[in-house]
Parts: structure tokens; sequence; C-alpha cells
């Protein structure tokens, strides 16, 4: 696979280098650290879609010279240019490693990807409980106490700088996995507003050194770690008990219309009726034992529907609200007109790409409680990662190509017919990846490794590199039954087979032959 170089920039690099045009991108991958200087992932000439980036930006004083120049990944690329103002590496550096494990990680799991190493933390309190010592790695420094009435109880706290490697995840009270939409949010507003509400910590056990439990803030403390904080300034809760420390994340999470801990996605699109109902079945049966299709079944009849409908559009919510989500920028909602040459309807993506893609059924009843919820979280974050490479494969125009051809080519795709025949096809290329039982299954039962998504990544440039994306669809038989299907989003499955544009193809195990359009 070739780099992504504009014409201009490879004739400088030409006329510094000495070398040809046919040479000049050996040379620089011979040249270059073949890591991508973005995120630091091992670059794959063959397979990944590779661009060069200026480290400083022309518009900054950069230059077009091979020494201001970098490999990178396209998609991280594409990334720092849409955050100009930031430093992306740590971002996309920490989302490599968040993806390594399917984004099962929490605060505990950050600190080993930074290597940060537990340090003690000696707490002493004057007897007139009007301050507090903490002897951290950082020293000895006292901080006044302040007090709080809650429920007829005196809360003690106080505002102490910390070394993160001296605080702990609190298990028992912060078990949510890190969101890395949110994440990032986070951090990107941390590098240029500082106003922000500290995370809170409580102190555990009864020697002088204490254990230091975060229970709330854990993507406000790993955003200030992204952005290179090692020390940062915690509302430290002197007195307060697991119990009460439950009640107060519980009271902050009950704000948003979403049960504070429950697995289920649903939780969210529910009426308050339906949550009663909800937190009952929970207390009938424990949340371990919890699933969807249990729930359901444990409704009334007259109830049933009304679950299904809510688990369906809660999953659905889940990728199309998630603001990773690439499509966005070409999706057209209530209140928003997209800009462009190419848009689609809401209503045209949810149908014919996310209802493909997403086991919007409820989840069998073997997948209760957490793992339940670790489904569902793996499902939108595979449908999500793949999403994300459709649209910029596919969606994306090419800087090299012409572009009214690629504008017209990007306007096929948008035809429902195309999207739901590509979703299909691509269901069943990652099906063929991870080998479900089940094909509808594949993104929720499965994680996908780094291979995986490499191997798919071909798949999805084989696809989109099929000539029917910019032939004459008036020139055969078979190419008018292409154009009918767009047109009238009629039998586009035989329509896409007749020009042999199938998931064999895609993955080299049916030849396209000179005659595929006659």
């Amino acid at each position: 696979m070739t780099f992504s170089i504009s014409a201009a920039l490879k004739k400088k690099l030409c006329d510094e280098t000495g070398k040809s045009r046919d040479e000049i991108e050996d040379y620089i991958w011979s040249t270059k650290d073949q890591h991508c200087f973005l995120c630091g992932k091992h670059l794959n000439r063959s397979t990944d879609k590779i661009e060069l980036d200026h480290h400083i930006p022309v518009n900054e004083g950069g230059k077009d010279e091979l020494a201001n120049l970098n490999l990178t990944d396209a998609a991280c690329n594409r990334y720092k240019r849409n955050h100009s103002t930031i430093d992306v590496r740590p971002h996309l550096k920490f989302q490599r490693f968040w993806q390594s494990r399917s984004g099962n990680m929490n605060f505990k799991t950050a600190l080993e990807f930074y290597e940060i190493v537990p340090s003690d933390c000696y707490v002493r309190i004057d007897e007139s409980l009007s301050k507090v010592e903490l002897e951290t790695s950082l020293g000895t420094k006292s901080y006044p106490l302040f007090r709080e009435r809650v429920n007829g109880k005196e809360q003690l706290f106080c505002f102490a700088e910390l070394p993160v490697s001296c605080v702990e995840n609190d298990d028992a009270i912060q078990p949510r996995a890190i969101k890395l939409a949110h994440l990032f949010s986070i951090a990107t507003d941390i590098s240029k507003n500082p106003l922000h509400e500290q995370p809170a910590v409580r102190l555990d056990g009864v020697t002088e050194k204490r254990r230091i439990l975060m229970f709330d803030g854990q993507h406000k403390t790993v955003a200030n770690m992204i952005n290179g904080r090692e020390t940062i300034v915690f509302k430290v809760y002197i007195n307060i008990a697991e119990s009460e420390a439950i009640e107060l994340v519980n009271s902050i999470q009950s704000r948003i219309k979403k049960l504070p801990l429950t697995p289920f996605e649903l939780a969210a699109k529910m009426s308050d009726e339906f949550l009663r109902k909800l937190e009952t079945y929970e207390d009938q049966v424990g949340s371990i034992n919890a699933s969807e299709t249990g729930f359901v079944s444990w409704l009334d009849p007259d109830d049933r529907s009304r679950a299904r409908k809510g688990i369906e559009s809660a999953v659905i919510d889940r990728v199309i609200g998630d603001p990773e989500l690439a499509f966005t920028k070409i999706i057209e909602r209530a209140g928003h007109r997209v800009e462009g040459p190419v848009s689609i309807k809401e209503s045209a993506f949810q149908k014919n790409v996310l209802k493909t893609l997403l086991y919007t059924k409820p989840l069998p009843a073997t997948l209760q409680g957490e793992k339940m919820k670790v489904a569902r979280e793996r499902e939108s974050q595979n449908v999500l990662t793949l999403l994300n490479m459709i649209y910029e494969r596919g969606f994306v125009a090419k800087a090299d190509e012409d572009p009214d051809r690629e504008r017209d080519r990007i306007g096929r795709l948008k035809y429902q017919a195309a999207l739901q025949h590509m979703c299909k096809t691509f269901r069943q290329l990652a099906s063929r990846e991870v080998m479900p039982q089940d094909d509808e299954e594949t993104f929720f039962e499965h994680d996908f490794a780094k291979g995986n998504w490499e191997k798919m990544a071909v798949y999805i440039d084989k696809y989109f590199g099929h000539p029917v994306w910019v032939a004459d669809l008036t020139g055969t038989s078979k190419l008018r039954l292409v154009h009918d299907a767009l047109q009238k989003n009629q039998a586009s499955e035989a329509a896409f087979k007749g020009v042999s544009l199938t998931a064999a193809y895609c993955a080299d195990l049916e030849e396209l032959g000179a005659e595929w359009a006659q």
C-alpha cells in the first residue's frame, strides 16, 4: 500500500533527496521509524493506510522537508488535524492501550499503563479536628479541615495535593469502566480550563498508614494523567463510611436518567415506571443473575414489547450518540443539517447500518450481570471501531484522486441498498475472523485482536476499491441492475452479487475477472 503524499510534497522530497518519484516512498520507509509517530503502533506497509505528518505544521513555520515529516497511521493523523491545539500523542497512545484491553479498564489499569509504582500515605489528624497532616512522596504537608453536616452526620474533609501513586481505585464503589470519548473530552478541556471539581477519595484503615481510595472522578484523574500530571488536588473525606460514599456517588449519578450501577443498557431509555420494575427484578434475582432476556420474560406480557423496543433503542443510541463516531459528520438529524455534498438521514443510518451490525434483541440468558454489561460494551466498541474504519476508508475523499470522481463514488455509497449491503458484507467478514457460533453474535461475543482489525482494513479497502463504485451504471445489464438497486432499494443482494462484489471477493477467495460487468 502506498503512502498518501500529495504530488507537490512528493516533488519537494524528490528534489531534497535526489530520489526519483518511483524511489521516494521506499526511501522514506527505510529511513523513518516504522511506528506511528502519534500513537506508537508498528506500521504494516502492506495493510495500514499510512500518511506523512508534519511534526511542526506548515502554518506554524514547519517546512516540507524530510526532517519535519513522520510516518503516521491515517486515522491518527486525522485525529491530530481535528485537535490541532493540543498534543494528541498521549491521547492516541492511551487509546491504543485501551483498545488492546477491549475497553475493559479503570483507574487501576491506567496506573499499569503509566507504570506508576504505588507509594504510601500517612495521615495524622490533630485533636481539635481543625487540620490534617498528610505524609506522601511529596513530603509532609498540613491542610485545614472543613465540615459539612449531611443527613445528620458531620463529614470532615480537606483539599490536598496528592501523587496519583498513593491513590487506589475504590473497587467497592467505583467499578465502572473508563469511557474513552468522555475521558478525551475532559482531557482536552482540562488542558485549557483548570476549573474542574476535584475527584473524591476516602481514607481506609485505622493506623497512621492509610489507603487512599478514589470513589468518584476517575475520568478526571486519568485525564490529568494523560496531560502529564503526576500530582492532583483531591477532595479527601476523612471520616466517610463506605455506605455513605456509595450513597454520595448514587446521588450524583441519579441526576441523569440511569441506574447508577445497573448493567442494563436500556435503563437510560426507560420511564420511571420501568426503572422501578427493573429495580424490583434485580432485587428478586440478584444483580449477578440479571439478564436482558430474563427481565423481558419476568415482565407482564403486555409490557414485553415495550421492553424489547427499549433494548433496541438503547443499544442503537449508545453507538449513534458516541462522540467518537466519525459518521456523525454526515448524518442528518433533527436540528442538524450537514454541510457538504454527501449526507445520510439518521433513520436510514439506523435501519441499514446499526440494525445490521448490532444485536438489538435481548441478549441470551447465559449473559448475566457483569457478563451482560461487558458484552454490550464490547459490542458497541467493536461496532464503533468498524464504523470509523468504514468511514475513513470509504466516505472520505482521497486527496490523490479526481474530486468529481470521488464525490460521485461517495455519493453512491450513501444509498440505503449500498449501506445495508456493505454492512452485511463486513459483518460476514468480521465473523470469518473470529468464528462465532452465530453470525449475529459476532460483535458482542468476541474481542477483536490487532491482527483481526488489520485484516478487516484490507477487506474494507478491497470492497471500496471495487470498480462498480465508479463505473458507468448504464453500460451493461448487470450494471443497470446495480443502478436500479441503488435507486429503488430492491434486489440489491442479487445486483451486487452479479458484479462479484461479495465477501468472498473481499477476502481474495474469488477473482473479479475481466468480464465482471458483462
